[in-house]
């Protein structure tokens, strides 16, 4: 018995000694390494396209990269690793919170999702359990109200719309859908997704938060985060373009006629 104790103990011992080791000169230090040198060439490809780089590690945001698009609206892009989440599902954002909406304008989320989430919703507004949530929750009366008016628009190529949906309340919005956007939406460079289907790994929306576009995917390539950033930014452009103020009539200047 005593000799047991004494084995067990020994082979704790052993175990914590490699775990040190192998942390200070093995495969941690090497993880370390690669992970410095990845954080490095990130740095250097986004300033090398005259975007900003904070990698400054705030809970689990790990970096955040900004810029401002060609119809002079800023713009930022997030990683967040979700590593206090016991199911982590790692993912990266781009997000115009210039765009914030007082109201839902659209989304798009793959076909599937979007599914189930509308029949949730009315499940549960026909229950009343929205609505009781929703007298303490603004932020939910407005998902409430768009997911009870919102259609789908149909919008897309057929491949689009076999794989992904464009709500909204609004019939204008299904002009959002140009080539190089649904492009950007279906054809994205490899990543390593964290969600059980690839294209539920991407979604977009307009809301009261702003634009955002996601992508759950872990340590994104630069080929990912250079092809979100050309997706956000023409998704910026589109949305201004169709939620643009009407001009007002002009004045004749001839009294007359």
């Amino acid at each position: 018995m005593f000799l047991g104790a004494i084995a067990f103990a020994g082979v704790i011992a052993a175990l914590i000694a490699y775990g040190r080791w192998w942390n200070l000169h093995g495969g941690g230090k090497f993880l370390r390494e690669k992970n410095e040198r990845r954080k490095a060439d990130r740095e250097a490809s986004v300033k090398a396209r005259g975007w900003n780089y904070d990698g400054t590690i705030d809970g689990n945001v790990h970096y955040r990269i900004s810029g401002v698009a060609s119809v002079g609206t800023p713009w930022l892009i997030q990683y967040d690793s979700d590593q206090s989440s016991s199911s982590s599902t790692p993912r990266l954002s781009f997000i115009v919170a210039a765009l914030a909406a007082p109201e839902y304008r659209w989304i798009i989320h793959d076909k599937p999702t979007y599914d189930v989430v509308q029949k949730r919703m009315i499940k549960a507004v026909i229950g009343g359990i929205v609505s009781l949530v929703g007298a303490f929750s603004d932020a939910m009366k407005i998902k409430r109200d768009f997911f009870e008016r919102g259609r789908d628009l149909r919008a897309g190529s057929a491949e689009f719309r076999g794989r992904y949906v464009l709500a909204s309340t609004d019939s204008r919005w299904a002009a959002l859908l140009d080539s190089e956007i649904e492009r950007g939406i279906l054809a994205w460079p490899p990543f390593k997704q964290t969600m059980s289907r690839r294209d539920n790994c991407v979604s977009a929306e307009l809301t009261p938060q702003g634009l955002c576009v996601h992508v759950y995917c872990d340590a994104p390539e630069m080929a990912v985060i250079e092809h979100m950033a050309k997706l956000g930014q023409r998704l910026t452009e589109k949305c201004l373009q169709i939620d643009a103020p009407a001009s007002p009539p002009r004045e004749s200047s001839n009294p007359g006629g």
